[in-house]
């Protein structure tokens, strides 16, 4: 069936994570247990990308679980300092005359609304699915769904790139193609096995 609808995620894929790295800064500054904070954190940046918890929120009860001397607003401001993946845009910007295109990505309510005011993602994809807005996050397979729906779209004319195989797994056992994303060579050639050319350099 002829590709007609590109799914992008956000982190990791057109933006670099950052709160992993931010995690790990903390673990090493302070000489906190790594593996002991990452599977706290984590737990708690699920409830984020759900909505059911402010960024706020989560690095206040990190800084209190954790007694760790540093501000509240200094991890969320270090939580924003978004760089974008920037071969990768240069794909979106040249697809978006052929395909359409869309994001999925679980993501914490302010750090979407900053994600959108600094990088114009509604102006660039013709759908953008929030994790936070919907309550529900990948890879459950209800907000893939809820995406194909509002293109009005077969799974089987998507292609779904992702940096996390559970998502991958996800969206291939509804129908989709699926990218699991590693670099911006990879994914272009990938790309070109399915038949979805780009010009851009890498």
């Amino acid at each position: 069936m002829e590709i007609k609808v590109i799914i992008f995620d956000v982190g990791g894929v057109l933006v670099e994570k950052i709160f992993s790295s931010l995690i790990d800064e903390l673990a090493v500054e302070y000489s906190l247990n790594s593996a002991t904070l990452r599977e706290y954190s984590w737990l708690l940046f699920d409830k984020v990308n759900r909505g059911e918890m402010t960024e706020n929120e989560l690095f206040k009860n990190i800084i209190k679980k954790f007694d760790i001397p540093v501000s509240v607003s200094l991890l969320e401001k270090k939580s924003m300092q978004f760089k974008p993946i920037e071969k990768v845009w240069k794909y979106v910007k040249e697809l978006k005359n052929r395909y359409k295109l869309a994001i999925l990505s679980n993501m914490g309510k302010n750090w979407s609304m900053a994600r959108e005011e600094q990088f114009h993602i509604s102006e660039w994809f013709d759908e953008v699915v929030w994790s936070c807005d919907l309550g529900i996050s990948k890879p459950n397979k209800q907000i893939f769904n809820y995406l194909t729906d509002k293109l009005n779209i077969n799974p089987e004319e998507c292609v779904f790139i992702d940096d996390k195989q559970s998502n991958i797994d996800a969206a291939q056992s509804l129908g989709m193609k699926g990218i699991l994303y590693q670099n911006p060579q990879q994914l272009k050639q990938e790309f070109a096995a399915l038949g979805v050319y780009v010009k851009s350099e890498v």
